[in-house]
């Protein structure tokens, strides 16, 4: 987990990566809201 890059816009999220938020791991499930609201759920990866 050393080469870790900031997301800045959920557009760029994918579903084949693994996101770390305050040390926790997630994987992005899908994409819902508007484009001015998005809203992105995420899933704990195990």
């Amino acid at each position: 987990m050393n080469d870790l890059n900031r997301v800045y816009d959920s557009t760029l999220l994918t579903n084949s990566k693994v996101y770390q938020i305050d040390r926790t791991l997630y994987q992005y499930v899908y994409k819902t809201g508007t484009r001015e609201h998005p809203r992105v759920p995420l899933s704990p990866s195990s």
